[in-house]
């Protein structure tokens, strides 16, 4: 009887230790607003946590959008878009290479892409987050 007190105690332990780890990883985003659309319905934020170099000149990250009233991919609203996105610095140049959907009905929906290079627009949210990532 004794061993399997101890067994059990022992599995707990694990399994507490495991859900700490679990809860320690998915707050581990640290986001941070960078601006909001001319019009006020959009929201961006970076995750400070998620930056890294990929190379000399080329930073990533997730990136949030927060939109104030739902937008619809095919047909499906959602309220928040995750990106992970790549620049390059020394051409201003950006490409998404995640996309990721939260929609309203609490489903979820992941793209991997690997667009195309194409140019950051002066004074759209975009550039403030090229901005962020480049200093």
């Amino acid at each position: 009887m004794r061993y399997r007190g101890m067994k059990n105690l022992l599995m707990l332990s694990a399994l507490a230790c495991l859900a700490f780890l679990y809860c320690r990883t998915a707050d581990a985003a640290n986001w941070v607003q960078l601006g909001t659309s001319d019009d006020e319905s959009a929201t961006l934020y970076v995750d400070k946590e998620s930056i890294a170099g990929a190379s000399q000149n080329v930073v990533r990250a997730r990136t949030k959008f927060l939109f104030e009233k739902p937008e619809a991919f095919e047909s499906k609203p959602f309220s928040q878009m995750l990106v992970y996105v790549e620049y390059d610095c020394s051409t201003k140049r950006s490409r998404m290479l995640e996309l990721t959907f939260d929609y309203a009905d609490g489903s979820q929906e992941t793209f991997s892409l690997e667009k195309e290079w194409a140019p950051v627009k002066a004074g759209t949210l975009q550039d403030e987050s090229y901005l962020y990532l480049c200093r």
